[in-house]
């Protein structure tokens, strides 16, 4: 029995379709591989971890460097011992709405660091924060409209 090429290997199949490659082995495989693209979630977890990390420096600088420290709050006044200022949350509570500026510093015994000034329209608004007596991240935010206390707020005082 004499078998030809047309009948051999699959059935029914033609000489020219058995020797076309078949399409899954036609494209080559490219060694190099493929650039990843910076999704937004990529992005913003690179914001927020860049963030974190100067909060963290920022922490670790000593207030009582004058050559580091930004400017200060206009209410000078000079701590009575030679301990480190800081705010505890005593002091937190013991300002109250509408507190001049002067008279807070002089409840938490240091003038604090002006962190921001605003002045729209013949209204001034600043913005002055303590770091906290213990603790990395420990620390006050006063707001003051006029020089009257508006809001305040902490984190991590004891």
């Amino acid at each position: 029995m004499m078998t030809t090429q047309r009948s051999f290997g699959r059935r029914g199949a033609s000489a020219a379709r058995l020797s076309t490659p078949s399409r899954r082995f036609d494209t080559e495989i490219d060694p190099r591989p493929k650039r990843q693209r910076w999704g937004w979630g990529r992005i913003t977890l690179a914001i927020v971890g860049g963030l974190f990390v100067l909060g963290v420096v920022g922490n670790l600088i000593d207030d009582r460097d004058p050559a580091i420290q930004p400017t200060t709050a206009k209410a000078a006044v000079s701590p009575t011992s030679r301990e480190p200022c800081g705010a505890t949350l005593k002091e937190y509570s013991a300002l109250k709405a509408g507190m001049s500026l002067h008279r807070a510093a002089s409840v938490i015994g240091c003038p604090g660091t002006e962190m921001s000034r605003v002045s729209i329209g013949g209204q001034e608004t600043v913005l002055v924060s303590w770091r906290g007596t213990r603790g990395l991240f420990s620390n006050m935010n006063a707001t003051f409209d006029n020089d009257r206390l508006v809001a305040k707020g902490q984190l991590g005082l004891e």
